[in-house]
C-alpha cells in the first residue's frame, strides 16, 4: 500500500514531530517523499532517449544519498529511514 498524498498542513505537522525525535512520524514523512520522488523520476525517465541506463531505483537512491550528505535527511533526532 502506498502513502496517499498529503496535505502541505500534514507534512509540516510530521516534520515537526520528527524534528522533536518522533520515529513514526519520520517514516511517515520519508514513506511520502520517497513516493513522490519515485514518481518524479519515472516521469523525467520518460523523456530520456530509448538506449538510456537510467533506472528510477537509481535516481531516488542517488537523491537520498545526497539529501543524508548534506544533513537534510538527519534534521531530526534520530536520523529518517533512507532506504
Amino acid at each position: 500500500m502506498q502513502p496517499q498524498h498529503l496535505p502541505p498542513s500534514r507534512v509540516s505537522l510530521l516534520l515537526q514531530r520528527a524534528q522533536q525525535g518522533s520515529e513514526s512520524a519520520g517514516n511517515e514523512l520519508f514513506a511520502h517523499l520517497h513516493v513522490q520522488m519515485r514518481d518524479t523520476a519515472r516521469e523525467l525517465i520518460q523523456h530520456e532517449r530509448a538506449d538510456h541506463t537510467l533506472q528510477v531505483s537509481g535516481l531516488v537512491n542517488e537523491a537520498c544519498l545526497k539529501l543524508w550528505q548534506q544533513g537534510i535527511v538527519q534534521s531530526a533526532k534520530n536520523p529518517l529511514p533512507v532506504a
